[in-house]
C-alpha cells in the first residue's frame, strides 16, 4: 500500500479533499494535556469511495489495486477531531476529515507513503461519521467476508 505515489510528483499544495477516517493508534501526550492524544489516522480518499461503494459490494470484490494511490496516514492532534470526551478515552472509529492547504485550519502531518516525508496540510472540518456513512464503510471497507481461521493456524 502507498507505493503507486513512489512513481508520481504530489504538489506542493493539494487542493482540499475529503477522506474518511479510521482510528489506528492512539498516544497520550502527558506532558501537555492529560485529555490530548497525538492521533494517527488510516485515511481513503472520501470521493472515491462513495463512487466504489455505488459500484461494488466490498473493496476486495474488484478494482483492489486503484485503492492504493487512495490511501493516506494522517497524524493529528485529538484537540482537532471532535468526538473525543475530554473525560473518556473513548473515541469514535471513523471520522470524516476535509483537509487542505495549512492556512487552512490547524496544521497536521499527511503521508502518502512509507517512504516520502510528510505534507502539511490544515484540517478544515472533523467529524464523526454519520451512521449511514458508518454503515457504507463496514460494507465497503470491512473485515465482512473474512472467516476467522482455526486455532492451530
Amino acid at each position: 500500500m502507498f507505493f503507486k505515489h513512489l512513481s508520481k510528483d504530489l504538489p506542493d499544495a493539494p487542493p482540499p479533499r475529503a477522506v474518511y477516517a479510521r482510528l489506528d493508534q492512539l498516544e497520550p501526550l502527558d506532558d501537555v494535556d492529560p485529555a490530548q492524544f497525538m492521533v494517527l489516522l488510516d485515511c481513503i480518499d472520501a470521493r472515491w469511495l462513495d463512487e466504489v461503494s455505488e459500484r461494488l459490494g466490498h473493496l476486495s470484490d474488484e478494482g483492489f489495486d486503484e485503492a492504493d494511490d487512495r490511501i493516506s496516514v494522517v497524524l493529528t492532534s485529538s484537540k482537532y477531531l471532535k468526538g473525543f470526551e475530554e473525560d473518556s478515552n473513548e473515541a469514535p472509529e471513523w471520522f470524516h476529515l476535509e483537509i487542505g492547504t495549512p492556512d487552512q485550519g490547524p496544521v497536521v502531518e499527511q503521508f502518502h507513503n512509507l517512504f516520502q516525508d510528510s505534507t502539511e496540510r490544515g484540517i478544515i472540518k472533523a467529524r464523526p461519521v454519520t451512521a449511514a456513512e458508518s454503515a457504507m464503510l463496514k460494507r465497503v471497507a470491512g473485515w465482512h467476508d473474512i472467516e476467522p481461521s482455526a486455532q492451530s493456524d
